[in-house]
């Protein structure tokens, strides 16, 4: 039998067995290697492929697979004529039961790694569908013809036209993320009126169903959309496929409650939502609680920050200062009487640094490390000099290059209009003959050195 030779074929060029199961191509293997189709009891054969299928956990395919699939995704985002975004099946999902199967199991592959997607026509059908359905008038479809506004969009014959147009809008085939290594699971289909499909006799409820085992796709599998064409059209084909999705399912079976999807929100999308509701918190316990679910997110640091400075300190904010505001949570602890020497106070800082609470920060760079380091200098200035090797003192200790200058500023300073702890004012003038500081002018400068000889 020629297909039998073929198969033989595969099977010596793969160096396989019937019961080998190194093809790790779940496509090439399900369509051409199956050793299931070999046997002669086909029930139970296909019972075993079904629980081979179900128990299969990634491959090396699946790299190869990441690879592809990573290469889709840069591609399609440096495009600006695409939008894209991610669904999620919240049901189990039949795709591709009508391909042709030797085991009677049809299902829709990728060909050149074997792993599901949703190909793009379903998405393309699913829409005209669902337009026609509940757009009115404007998205009809008749029988050979469309609408225009269908037409536009998923491309057929105009109504009233012979000419068939195309659409304006691509729909790529979604791709499933590679995260997944472990996409079916088993189910039953039940054929209660098998006598009437086989044009034996009109249903009369009086059969008894015949359960036929099939693969479904596993809820909670994510798949990556993309639409091309005008922005305008595509943003709004986004809001329907979501209806569309959640309401009417894509596969078999979905009138029982099948092929349901729903569109997750984009990181950017997240963030909006979270950051929302950040700023609309009207209490220090209500940002405290919003703070503990998103603390890990690091793009949200900021504004975390800026609304616990709206609500200063309280002790529900204290795991917020801790983790963000360190530097000044340690000045309020030393102004506080917290600490009662250097000791103490080194203690604390060094267990904040081994938390990495500082780390990527140059603390001495910072207002607020400045700041510190001035308290620390009014509390314990004798302590400091004897002990300059303190991790805290040389982490902390700062001098005129680390200070923000302008021209005003070191005006005010050599005047005595500001006054400061530190650095000394005998280190400004060698300081200011080397160089003019970020934000002054050589005007400036002569001046405030003028200034200071006048002094001296």
């Amino acid at each position: 039998m020629a297909t039998q030779s073929i198969r033989d074929d595969h099977k010596v060029e793969f160096n396989l067995s019937n019961t080998d199961t190194r093809c790790q191509n779940f496509g090439l293997w399900f369509d051409k290697l199956l050793p299931e189709t070999y046997e002669s009891d086909e029930h139970v054969q296909k019972s075993n492929a079904i629980k081979f299928f179900t128990k299969s956990k990634g491959s090396e395919v699946h790299k190869t697979y990441k690879y592809a699939f990573d290469g889709w995704i840069e591609s399609i985002k440096n495009r600006n004529d695409i939008i894209y975004f991610d669904i999620i099946s919240t049901t189990r999902v039949i795709l591709g039961s009508g391909n042709s199967s030797g085991l009677e199991i049809g299902l829709q592959l990728n060909k050149p790694w074997g792993v599901p997607y949703i190909s793009g026509n379903t998405f393309k059908g699913l829409l005209s569908s669902y337009l026609n359905k509940y757009g009115g008038d404007d998205w009809k479809r008749f029988k050979d013809t469309k609408s225009s506004f269908q037409v536009e969009i998923f491309g057929g014959v105009k109504n009233g036209e012979t000419q068939s147009y195309s659409g304006s809008v691509i729909f790529n085939d979604a791709w499933i993320y590679p995260e997944h290594n472990s996409w079916y699971e088993s189910d039953i289909i039940n054929v209660h009126y098998s006598k009437y499909y086989s044009k034996e006799k009109m249903p009369n409820g009086m059969e008894n169903p015949k359960p036929i085992k099939t693969l479904v796709l596993k809820p909670e599998l994510r798949f990556f959309v993309s639409l091309q064409g005008d922005l305008e059209t595509i943003m709004f084909l986004k809001k329907i496929i979501a209806k569309a999705l959640k309401e009417e399912g894509i596969g078999s079976k979905t009138s029982v409650g099948y092929g349901r999807f729903e569109i997750l929100l984009s990181e950017e999308e997240r963030d909006s939502t979270v950051i929302g509701k950040i700023k609309s918190a009207t209490t220090a316990e209500e940002l405290a609680e919003i703070y503990k679910s998103h603390k890990k997110n690091t793009r949200l640091k900021d504004e975390f920050r800026i609304r616990l400075k709206h609500f200063g300190y309280s002790d529900s904010l204290k795991e917020m200062w801790k983790n963000l505001k360190p530097l000044e949570l340690l000045l309020k602890e030393l102004e506080d009487g917290k600490f009662g020497n250097l000791q103490a106070f080194n203690k604390a800082f060094k267990e904040t640094e081994e938390k990495k609470l500082l780390a990527g920060v140059d603390a001495n760079q910072t207002k607020e490390g400045q700041a510190l380091f001035d308290a620390m200098l009014k509390r314990w200035k004798n302590s400091i000099e004897k002990q300059p090797e303190m991790k805290s003192v040389k982490i902390l200790s700062y001098g005129w290059e680390s200070v923000k200058l302008s021209d005003d500023l070191l005006l005010d300073i050599v005047t005595g209009k500001t006054v400061r702890v530190w650095p000394p004012l005998r280190e400004l003038r060698h300081f200011l003959e080397k160089c003019v500081p970020a934000g002054c002018t050589a005007e400036g400068i002569a001046m405030v050195l003028e200034e200071l000889q006048e002094k001296q």
